[in-house]
Protein backbone atom coordinates (compact mmCIF):
# COMPACT_ATOMS: atom_id res chain seq x y z
CA UNK A 1 0.00 0.00 0.00
CA UNK A 2 3.00 2.42 0.88
CA UNK A 3 4.73 1.36 -2.08
CA UNK A 4 1.70 2.14 -4.19
CA UNK A 5 1.29 5.46 -2.80
CA UNK A 6 4.55 6.50 -3.31
CA UNK A 7 5.05 4.90 -6.78
CA UNK A 8 1.68 7.44 -7.65
CA UNK A 9 3.05 10.51 -5.73
CA UNK A 10 6.47 10.43 -7.78
CA UNK A 11 4.42 10.11 -10.93
CA UNK A 12 2.09 13.16 -10.36
CA UNK A 13 5.39 15.14 -9.42
CA UNK A 14 7.61 14.11 -11.94
CA UNK A 15 4.03 15.35 -14.65
CA UNK A 16 3.72 18.54 -12.71
CA UNK A 17 7.19 19.33 -12.49
CA UNK A 18 7.51 18.19 -16.73
CA UNK A 19 4.45 20.78 -17.13
CA UNK A 20 5.89 23.50 -14.99
CA UNK A 21 9.37 23.07 -17.29
CA UNK A 22 7.85 23.39 -20.44
CA UNK A 23 5.06 26.32 -19.19
CA UNK A 24 2.07 23.91 -20.25
CA UNK A 25 -1.32 24.81 -18.99
CA UNK A 26 -3.32 21.30 -20.16
CA UNK A 27 -4.15 23.45 -23.16
CA UNK A 28 -2.74 23.94 -26.50
CA UNK A 29 -2.26 27.09 -27.60
CA UNK A 30 -0.62 27.80 -31.24
CA UNK A 31 -1.06 30.40 -33.56
CA UNK A 32 -1.64 29.60 -36.79
CA UNK A 33 -0.79 30.58 -40.36
CA UNK A 34 -3.43 32.82 -40.35
CA UNK A 35 -2.57 35.21 -37.98
CA UNK A 36 -3.21 38.72 -39.29
CA UNK A 37 -1.24 41.80 -38.76
CA UNK A 38 -1.88 44.32 -36.19
CA UNK A 39 -3.74 47.47 -37.20
CA UNK A 40 -0.84 49.99 -38.49
CA UNK A 41 -2.21 53.74 -38.50
CA UNK A 42 -0.99 55.90 -41.66
CA UNK A 43 -1.36 59.67 -41.85
CA UNK A 44 -3.00 61.89 -44.64
CA UNK A 45 -6.25 62.38 -47.01
CA UNK A 46 -6.88 59.20 -47.57
CA UNK A 47 -5.51 57.22 -44.70
CA UNK A 48 -7.39 54.38 -42.67
CA UNK A 49 -9.48 53.38 -45.22
CA UNK A 50 -11.59 50.33 -43.52
CA UNK A 51 -13.21 47.47 -45.73
CA UNK A 52 -14.76 44.41 -44.84
CA UNK A 53 -14.24 41.57 -47.51
CA UNK A 54 -16.24 37.65 -47.43
CA UNK A 55 -14.37 35.34 -48.93
CA UNK A 56 -12.63 31.75 -49.09
CA UNK A 57 -9.50 30.04 -49.33
CA UNK A 58 -10.77 28.28 -53.22
CA UNK A 59 -11.67 30.37 -55.99
CA UNK A 60 -15.20 30.38 -57.44
CA UNK A 61 -18.12 32.41 -58.40
CA UNK A 62 -20.85 33.86 -56.58
CA UNK A 63 -24.44 34.71 -58.01
CA UNK A 64 -25.90 37.99 -57.40
CA UNK A 65 -29.70 38.00 -57.59
CA UNK A 66 -31.69 41.48 -57.06
CA UNK A 67 -35.14 42.13 -56.93
CA UNK A 68 -36.61 45.59 -58.24
CA UNK A 69 -40.54 45.25 -58.29
CA UNK A 70 -41.34 42.14 -60.31
CA UNK A 71 -38.35 41.50 -62.13
CA UNK A 72 -35.44 39.73 -60.63
CA UNK A 73 -31.84 40.17 -61.94
CA UNK A 74 -28.79 37.82 -61.68
CA UNK A 75 -25.25 38.22 -62.25
CA UNK A 76 -22.16 35.59 -61.67
CA UNK A 77 -19.00 37.15 -60.21
CA UNK A 78 -15.68 35.83 -60.18
CA UNK A 79 -14.09 35.72 -56.51
CA UNK A 80 -10.83 37.00 -58.33
CA UNK A 81 -9.25 39.72 -55.71
CA UNK A 82 -7.17 38.43 -53.79
CA UNK A 83 -6.98 39.38 -50.06
CA UNK A 84 -4.13 38.02 -47.72
CA UNK A 85 -3.99 37.35 -44.45
CA UNK A 86 -0.51 35.99 -43.09
CA UNK A 87 0.26 33.07 -44.58
CA UNK A 88 -3.47 32.16 -46.19
CA UNK A 89 -4.65 34.03 -49.37
CA UNK A 90 -8.44 34.22 -49.51
CA UNK A 91 -10.24 34.96 -52.88
CA UNK A 92 -13.32 37.44 -52.42
CA UNK A 93 -15.56 39.59 -55.14
CA UNK A 94 -14.19 42.68 -53.89
CA UNK A 95 -15.33 45.02 -50.54
CA UNK A 96 -18.48 44.02 -49.18
CA UNK A 97 -18.78 46.95 -46.63
CA UNK A 98 -17.18 50.11 -46.63
CA UNK A 99 -16.29 53.15 -43.61
CA UNK A 100 -19.54 54.31 -44.83
CA UNK A 101 -21.91 51.83 -43.54
CA UNK A 102 -20.33 51.28 -40.37
CA UNK A 103 -22.64 53.47 -37.56
CA UNK A 104 -20.31 53.12 -34.65
CA UNK A 105 -16.98 51.22 -33.48
CA UNK A 106 -16.31 50.28 -30.27
CA UNK A 107 -14.93 47.97 -27.85
CA UNK A 108 -16.49 44.43 -26.35
CA UNK A 109 -16.14 41.26 -25.72
CA UNK A 110 -16.81 38.11 -27.28
CA UNK A 111 -19.26 35.23 -25.60
CA UNK A 112 -15.93 33.52 -24.93
CA UNK A 113 -14.63 36.90 -23.02
CA UNK A 114 -11.99 37.49 -25.26
CA UNK A 115 -11.33 41.00 -26.92
CA UNK A 116 -13.47 42.46 -29.68
CA UNK A 117 -14.05 45.01 -32.19
CA UNK A 118 -17.72 46.24 -32.51
CA UNK A 119 -19.25 47.70 -35.43
CA UNK A 120 -22.84 48.20 -35.82
CA UNK A 121 -23.82 49.04 -39.32
CA UNK A 122 -26.10 50.74 -41.07
CA UNK A 123 -28.98 48.16 -42.69
CA UNK A 124 -27.57 48.72 -46.27
CA UNK A 125 -23.69 47.58 -44.70
CA UNK A 126 -26.06 44.44 -42.75
CA UNK A 127 -28.11 43.33 -46.36
CA UNK A 128 -24.68 43.25 -48.18
CA UNK A 129 -22.43 41.44 -45.30
CA UNK A 130 -25.68 38.82 -44.91
CA UNK A 131 -26.20 38.21 -48.66
CA UNK A 132 -22.50 37.74 -49.15
CA UNK A 133 -22.29 35.12 -46.04
CA UNK A 134 -25.26 33.32 -47.45
CA UNK A 135 -23.56 33.12 -51.47
CA UNK A 136 -20.39 31.89 -50.23
CA UNK A 137 -19.54 28.36 -48.98
CA UNK A 138 -16.99 28.09 -45.96
CA UNK A 139 -17.11 32.09 -45.84
CA UNK A 140 -14.39 33.92 -44.03
CA UNK A 141 -15.39 37.75 -43.06
CA UNK A 142 -11.77 39.47 -43.41
CA UNK A 143 -11.21 43.25 -41.74
CA UNK A 144 -9.22 45.68 -43.61
CA UNK A 145 -7.86 48.49 -42.63
CA UNK A 146 -5.30 50.08 -45.18
CA UNK A 147 -5.41 46.86 -47.13
CA UNK A 148 -3.83 45.16 -44.54
CA UNK A 149 -5.92 42.45 -42.70
CA UNK A 150 -6.23 42.92 -39.12
CA UNK A 151 -9.18 40.46 -38.51
CA UNK A 152 -10.72 37.41 -39.36
CA UNK A 153 -13.68 35.70 -38.49
CA UNK A 154 -15.41 32.36 -39.94
CA UNK A 155 -19.06 32.84 -41.31
CA UNK A 156 -20.62 30.96 -38.05
CA UNK A 157 -18.88 34.07 -35.93
CA UNK A 158 -20.14 36.47 -38.01
CA UNK A 159 -23.48 36.01 -37.95
CA UNK A 160 -24.77 39.86 -36.56
CA UNK A 161 -26.04 40.42 -32.99
CA UNK A 162 -28.31 43.24 -32.89
CA UNK A 163 -26.79 44.16 -35.87
CA UNK A 164 -23.61 44.51 -34.43
CA UNK A 165 -20.50 42.31 -35.65
CA UNK A 166 -17.97 41.40 -33.44
CA UNK A 167 -14.00 40.51 -34.91
CA UNK A 168 -12.03 39.17 -32.39
CA UNK A 169 -8.91 41.38 -32.13
CA UNK A 170 -5.57 40.30 -30.00
CA UNK A 171 -6.39 42.87 -26.68
CA UNK A 172 -8.47 45.61 -25.54
CA UNK A 173 -5.72 48.21 -26.59
CA UNK A 174 -5.66 46.98 -30.47
CA UNK A 175 -9.40 47.07 -30.38
CA UNK A 176 -9.59 50.81 -29.10
CA UNK A 177 -6.94 52.10 -31.36
CA UNK A 178 -8.94 50.48 -34.33
CA UNK A 179 -12.09 51.68 -33.17
CA UNK A 180 -10.56 55.19 -32.87
CA UNK A 181 -9.29 54.93 -36.13
CA UNK A 182 -12.27 54.37 -37.45
CA UNK A 183 -14.40 56.57 -35.30
CA UNK A 184 -11.97 59.52 -36.86
CA UNK A 185 -12.61 58.61 -40.46
CA UNK A 186 -16.07 59.09 -40.64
Amino acid sequence: MKVTRVLVLAGLSSLLSACLATGSNGQSSTVGDATPAPVVAKSGKSANKFQLYVGSTTKGTVTNTTKKGKKTTSNTVKQDVAVNSGNVTYYTTGPVVSQEDVRTAFVAKTALDQPALALRLNDAGNARLNSALKQVKAATVLASMNDSVFSTVNSSGAKLEDGVLLLPMPTLLAARDAADLIRKNK
